[in-house]
C-alpha cells in the first residue's frame, strides 16, 4: 500500500472546495469578480491544487519509480480508473443535454484525453481542460522522475524548454 498524505490531503480538499465555491456563486449569481477573496481563492485554489497534487504524487511514486513494467503498468492503470470513467461520464452527459459541434477527430481527442496534448482548446463540458493537464502531467511524470534520479541536467533543460514554449505562446497573443 501506498503511504498518505492526509495534510496534504486536506489542504488539497480546501483547494477543491474552494474552486467548487467560486464556480458556483459565478454560475449562480450571474458572474464573480476576481479581486474579492472568494475570486482570489477560486483562481489561485486551482494552482495550489496542482501543486499540492504534484508534491503528493512525488512523495507517493518517487521511491518506488523504475524503469520497468511493473512500475509502468500499476502507475497508469491506477491512473486510467481514475480519470476515464468520470471523464467520459460528464462528457456524454454534456453531450446528452447541450449537444456536440465538435467533429468527429475532435471527439476522439476528447474521449482519449489527447487534447490536453494535441489541442488545449478542444474540450466538450467546461472544465474538462484541467483534465488535460493532469494527463499531461501523468505522462510527463515518469520522465520527471527519471531526471530526477538519473540526469538532472535533462529535467532543466527539459523545463527550460517548457518555460521557452510557454512565454513564447504567451506573447505572440500579445
Amino acid at each position: 500500500a501506498k503511504p498518505r498524505y492526509e495534510n496534504l490531503d486536506y489542504l488539497r480538499g480546501l483547494c477543491a472546495l474552494s474552486i467548487m465555491a467560486y464556480h458556483y456563486i459565478g454560475w449562480t449569481m450571474q458572474g464573480l469578480d476576481i479581486s474579492t477573496f472568494l475570486g482570489k481563492l477560486g483562481v489561485y485554489g486551482v494552482s495550489m491544487f496542482y501543486v499540492l497534487s504534484g508534491l503528493t504524487m512525488y512523495l507517493v511514486y518517487f521511491k518506488s519509480f523504475a524503469l520497468d513494467k511493473t512500475f509502468f503498468k500499476n502507475f497508469y492503470i491506477k491512473r486510467v480508473f481514475r480519470i476515464y470513467p468520470l471523464m467520459w461520464f460528464v462528457m456524454i452527459l454534456a453531450i446528452v443535454m447541450y449537444g456536440t459541434k465538435h467533429t468527429p477527430i475532435d471527439l476522439v481527442l476528447q474521449f482519449t484525453g489527447l487534447f490536453g496534448i494535441v489541442d488545449w482548446t478542444s474540450s466538450v463540458p467546461v472544465g474538462i481542460w484541467s483534465i488535460g493537464n493532469e494527463l499531461c502531467f501523468y505522462l510527463m511524470l515518469p520522465l520527471f522522475f527519471y531526471c530526477i534520479k538519473k540526469n538532472q541536467t535533462t529535467l532543466i533543460s527539459i523545463s527550460a524548454i517548457v518555460f521557452g514554449i510557454w512565454y513564447t505562446q504567451k506573447h505572440q497573443k500579445h
